[in-house]
């Protein structure tokens, strides 16, 4: 809106005054002045709120400074809608302050956790008392940054994707989970034989009957597993097994209570009767099953990363400025460098190779996995002993391809301990030379060494555990498996 207003002024008569700049027909001396180029200085536009006149002469002009320069607003709490790395995440009330002559937002750690940001990732957060706000957010996260668009109405947080809690592919939040309807089942099989002798004119009948039958309620699942043998002689039923189990979802682990088996990753597996806590890899999405690295880089700009193995794309994905980690790719073949491409949105490329291996045992960094199993030693045989025993293990993948693992049997007269890692171990030859074509041929050559070294140590207590000491609960010996070395690719020689 443009208010006019005129005066008089000795010597000068004013033009009327428009959007804050007064022009004045002076006298000759001073237009002279002007026209010198002594004079050619421009200022920057103002408005002086003192222009403004008001039907009451008692009626005060509010603090209008902030309006002095073009696109000045005034502190306060906007309805904005908040969008993060390019993604709306709705509406919300936003207080925002004078900052060194433009808006910022005030935000809380609560704020960011609740837009997918790993606060505590970040030890500045920590400093912060409960319920304390801060502005700048680069100032807790490198290359992040907050943008305020007034006339839009609109909040725009960049922040690295490496600090961001992005949810692997396949992801389904455990809130969703359905326990299922309760429900009993029996699956069973049935076989039989009739055998007549015709000399001696008689007959004889055998029948087997196997039946695995279950019971659902609620979150509990009961099994069993049963047999009977009859013939003309005897019959005969067994219960081979009975236990009752359950998800532990915050655990992301399986309860089981009754006859069942150890896991055998470190020890032998066995059979026995108790209680077992133990990991359970289908409570994960596809993406975090396995062991893959995690590739780590960082974007210039709003960047695509794409991700090949073999010539073949395995990956690809959008990440804003900063640091980013990729650690939802899905397991792939054993061994294969992973070539890594970053385009910046100006078009500029960079590449990287990650080198990529496995064995068994390995983990994804920062992955976990346990096991826990008491009770007593369980098998077929009646003159085996059960003697009862404890047994835990426990896997952690570190970082650089490093995954530690270990384990314990502790029983009576029986104690057994397991130490190992895995680990990728690369090394890579190149060599650049010209061929007698037009363009250089580059080559490399790199080599990936997946290894795995394992420590196992029983101790027997008594010669009495030694002699009647079932011969399953045993260690795994000893063992370094090492990937051989590819050839080395030589130069192509010139025709």
């Amino acid at each position: 809106m443009k208010r006019i207003t005129t005066a008089r002024v000795r010597e000068y008569a004013l033009l009327p005054v428009t959007a804050g700049r007064a022009v004045a027909l002076a006298t000759v001396p001073t237009m002279m002045f002007c026209l010198s180029p002594l004079s050619r200085a421009l200022a920057d536009d103002y408005f002086d709120p003192a222009a403004l006149e008001f039907a009451d002469p008692q009626q005060q002009t509010s603090d209008l400074h902030y309006f002095a320069k073009p696109g000045g607003q005034q502190p306060g709490t906007y309805p904005v809608t908040v969008v993060v790395n390019d993604q709306e995440l709705g509406q919300a009330d936003i207080t925002f302050v004078d900052d060194g002559g433009q808006l910022r937002p005030v935000l809380t750690p609560g704020q960011l956790a609740e837009y997918g940001v790993n606060v505590s990732a970040f030890p500045a957060f920590q400093a912060l008392h409960e319920g304390e706000t801060f502005t700048r957010i680069e100032k807790f996260i490198p290359d992040a940054s907050s943008r305020f668009s007034f006339a839009n109405q609109r909040l725009t947080l960049s922040i690295p994707q490496a600090a961001m809690n992005v949810q692997s592919r396949g992801y389904v939040d455990p809130s969703r989970w359905d326990d299922g309807v309760p429900a009993a089942f029996v699956d069973y099989y049935f076989s039989g034989a009739q055998i007549k002798n015709a000399d001696e004119g008689e007959s004889s009948r055998s029948n087997y009957l196997n039946l695995r039958s279950g019971l659902n309620l609620g979150a509990w699942r009961l099994r069993n597993i049963s047999s009977m043998q009859y013939d003309q002689q005897r019959r005969h039923w067994d219960t081979q097994s009975i236990w009752l189990q359950r998800d532990v979802r915050s655990l992301k682990s399986l309860l089981r209570i009754g006859d069942t088996y150890t896991t055998g990753d470190v020890f032998d597996s066995i059979q026995f009767r108790g209680v077992q806590l133990m990991s359970d890899d289908e409570m994960l999405p596809d993406s975090q099953r396995g062991f893959a690295p995690t590739i780590r880089g960082v974007a210039h700009s709003n960047a695509k990363v794409t991700v090949s193995q073999h010539g073949y794309v395995i990956y690809e994905t959008f990440v804003s400025p900063g640091a980013f980690a990729i650690s939802d790719l899905y397991p792939t073949s054993q061994s294969g460098d992973l070539e890594v491409k970053v385009t910046e949105s100006n078009g500029a490329v960079r590449t990287f190779t990650q080198p990529y291996s496995a064995v068994p045992y390995m983990l994804r960094e920062g992955r976990g996995k346990f096991s826990l199993s008491a009770g007593r030693y369980h098998s077929g045989g009646e003159s085996v002993r059960s003697p009862e025993f404890l047994q835990g293990t426990l896997f952690y993948g570190l970082t650089a391809g490093f995954t530690l693992y270990g384990g314990t049997q502790l029983a009576r007269d029986y104690q057994a301990w397991a130490l190992a890692w895995a680990a990728v171990l690369a090394s890579s030859d190149r060599w650049e030379g010209m061929s007698p074509r037009p363009s250089p041929v580059r080559r490399r050559a790199s080599a990936i060494r997946a290894i795995r070294c394992a420590l196992s140590i029983r101790k027997i207590l008594s010669a009495r555990a030694l002699r009647s000491a079932s011969p399953a609960i045993a260690t795994r010996q000893a063992a370094i498996t090492i990937l051989p070395k590819p050839a080395p690719l030589k130069a192509p020689r010139g025709k």
